[in-house]
């Protein structure tokens, strides 16, 4: 089998889709042989028309009908069937257009503790680094602040909601200007996390949230909707990661972010100068304690496989997931 042969096969499993047909068991068949070609088998430029053809098809399809008027669960049964054939394509796509970056000894050691479990560092202090992230932490001024509300729960058509409660202790920027996005584009490209996340995902990848906030503490006037965040796991589409990051010197004992095992006993706190942590938030138990003092600051961006390398990035809303159908257009504003 050659790389033209399952990219023949792969725009079929394209149509089903259209069709609604059961196509993962194929897809993930179909990508089992594409891992099995020699490293340099790709199909040139030239030949994706078909494919693209039937990705346009998929991309203009309707959600299904709201069950029982229930919008939630026609979301989430929308979800599941498409982002599944979604991030198998990617990878089926990328594996037979392009080979993997090369990673350095440190790059391959970063994505080796992601992939057992999560990695926590601090965020590369470079000129580059600290311009492009401190342009989004800036947005957290007094005037750019919003309360959580049930209205701007998301911006953005084709996404799930989060069913959680808003926090009256936390205030996030509604919206980011397209420079703002710019910024955090290149930060990535220009960073060892492109290759590293391209090697995770095993595909190009974007970011489909991006949430800009402040945690503050806990008054004795709102301490029933004030909070600490309690341990938890996301429910985000399958595949999905996290990148957060904090601004300043985060310490356990003025609050912070914590990763747990299955009994719920503590593992880590993502503590230090500026510190990120990147994680399966599906897997990776988690609680977030509210300052004590202060406000802390988090820019907390929710990464999936996509099928080109535009590295798209958007902020959907405070409380967005991720795409219903990834093969539809992400950016579209309600």
């Amino acid at each position: 089998m050659t790389a033209n042969d399952i990219l023949e096969q792969l725009t079929l499993c394209l149509h089903g889709i259209i069709q609604r047909s059961a196509v993962q068991p194929e897809l993930e068949a179909l990508l089992n042989k594409a891992n099995q070609l020699p490293p340099d088998a790709f199909v040139n430029p030239t030949d994706l028309v078909g494919f693209n053809d039937a990705i346009n098809k998929i991309s203009q399809l309707p959600l299904a009908p709201e069950v029982k008027g229930d919008t939630t669960k026609r979301d989430w049964k929308d979800q599941i069937y498409y982002h599944g054939a979604y991030i198998v394509t990617a990878r089926i796509i990328y594996r037979i257009t392009k080979p993997l970056p090369e990673l350095s000894a440190a790059e391959q050691t970063i994505l080796d503790t992601l992939r057992q479990k999560y990695y926590i560092g601090e965020t590369p202090h470079t000129d580059m680094a600290n311009k492009k992230l401190s342009s989004l932490f800036k947005t957290l001024s007094e005037e750019g602040q919003r309360k959580w509300t049930e209205k701007a729960a998301t911006i953005r058509q084709n996404y799930t909601v989060g069913l959680y409660r808003a926090l009256t202790n936390q205030t996030y920027v509604e919206s980011l200007d397209d420079h703002h996005l710019s910024d955090v584009r290149d930060f990535f490209i220009n960073s060892c996390f492109d290759k590293i996340l391209t090697h995770y995902f095993r595909s190009h990848y974007g970011i489909c949230n991006i949430r800009t906030y402040q945690f503050t503490p806990i008054t004795k006037k709102n301490k029933k909707t004030d909070t600490h965040i309690g341990i938890h796991r996301d429910g985000l589409a399958k595949d999905s990661i996290k990148f957060m990051f904090f601004d300043g010197l985060i310490t356990e004992k003025l609050g912070c972010l914590r990763t747990l095992n299955k009994k719920n006993v503590l593992l880590d706190s993502v503590t230090g100068l500026n510190p990120f942590l990147l994680f399966n938030p599906n897997i990776t138990k988690h609680q977030a304690f509210a300052p004590k003092a202060g406000r802390r600051s988090t820019i907390e961006m929710t990464m999936m496989p996509t099928l080109t390398n535009e590295l798209p990035v958007v902020d959907a809303g405070c409380k967005a997931g991720s795409p219903i159908n990834p093969f539809k257009s992400w950016k579209k504003l309600i």
